[in-house]
């Protein structure tokens, strides 16, 4: 029996992609608007948007129009204010940060500003008058899975000099900001169904052993309870649940972890599935393991070699930090670099590196 595929998002990177895997799921996403509204109440009632009918858009035409962050997701989906009103779009532009960035109010700013310069585009390509078009509300999402306390952003006209002077001129938005470490569990499993459930846990991803078991455990066995175990969206939970575990605990654990954690399925071919799903996790990090310590012992010898090991090896660590983000047009202008001081000065920066763009391998 051939294993079931894995999302790249849980094989790369996953601290930050991972978050981003659960929030394609209609299903989560509308748990995401339950404790949004939660912690903005103003935010309309999640209940007047289709999460059915969301439309991902596509990471190539994101980083097209901007800046692509860590783990930067456009949603698209359907609003209506009440019963008699008709449907319209909304934008999501969901932001996930694993540590604390100063400056997030400003560039999640420049985004929207982006994503509405996208709409004035694609009005442009139905060769359509400017003067006719009324813009697609959007909604910049910040949420931030740290473990230092977070309670909000920094206001943007606090970065300006003499920004209370200014501040009728200064940009005001702030984002949806959700802080994992300020959820109380009650919160998160109440307002947050599903998704809030799994993402306790993640909030105590370094908790001792016996709470991270208690904590696994008792979310896989809610989400079983909770959802069909025939449905995509439970079969998605459980594999991030089982990402999580082998990207943050021990290989001591994992076993004993692992065992507990397929007996709280009741659906034998999910189960099985989910332990396929496990093994191609373990091999992948275990592969990744072995190509960082080769890696390492190049950097540790002062990046010396030929220049096609370099490319390479630029190549493979991109790869590993980066993963699908890494397009055959940047491997190709790696292979088409031989200046080596270059490539030198790109395998410095990808450790770092917090972005693909910061890496400073020019698309031009």
């Amino acid at each position: 029996m051939p294993r079931p595929s894995v999302s790249p998002l849980l094989l790369h990177n996953f601290p930050e992609n991972g978050v981003k895997f659960l929030l394609q799921n209609p299903g989560n996403l509308q748990d995401l608007l339950r404790l949004l509204r939660r912690q903005h109440p103003t935010l309309p009632d999640p209940r007047n948007f289709h999460c059915g009918r969301r439309t991902i858009e596509p990471e190539t035409l994101i980083r097209s129009d901007f800046s692509h962050g860590l783990t930067d997701l456009l949603i698209r989906l359907p609003f209506k204010e009440g019963t008699d009103s008709e449907w319209v779009k909304v934008y999501l532009l969901v932001e996930h940060l694993s540590a604390h960035q100063t400056h997030i109010v400003p560039r999640a700013l420049g985004y929207m500003m982006d994503v509405y310069r996208l709409q004035e585009r694609r009005w442009r390509e139905g060769e359509q008058p400017l003067d006719g078009m009324r813009y697609e509300p959007v909604l910049p999402v910040v949420i931030y899975t740290g473990e230092r306390p977070w309670r909000s952003p920094t206001p943007f006209h606090e970065m300006v000099a003499c920004g209370r002077a200014f501040a009728e001129f200064i940009p005001s938005i702030m984002p949806l900001f959700l802080s994992l470490p300020s959820q109380s569990a009650a919160d998160l499993t109440r307002e947050g169904g599903a998704l809030g459930t799994v993402l306790q846990v993640l909030k105590e991803r370094n908790a001792n052993k016996s709470r991270f078991f208690d904590l696994l455990l008792g979310a896989s066995r809610k989400v079983t309870d909770a959802l069909d175990e025939r449905a995509h969206r439970t079969r998605e939970l459980l594999a991030y649940l089982t990402a999580l575990m082998y990207h943050f605990r021990t290989e001591q654990e994992r076993a004993e972890l692992g065992r507990h954690f397929l007996q709280t399925i009741r659906s034998a071919p999910l189960r099985r599935e989910i332990q396929a799903m496990g093994q191609t996790i373990a091999e992948s990090l275990r592969e990744q393991g072995k190509l960082e310590g080769r890696l390492e012992g190049k950097l540790e010898g002062k990046l010396e070699g030929k220049l096609e090991g370099k490319q390479e090896s630029l190549a493979v660590m991109l790869r590993r930090k980066f993963g699908p983000a890494v397009t055959p047009g940047i491997e190709a202008i790696i292979l088409k670099t031989t200046d080596s001081v270059r490539l030198d000065t790109w395998l410095q920066n990808i450790l770092e590196a917090k972005t693909l763009k910061d890496v400073g391998i020019s698309r031009k």
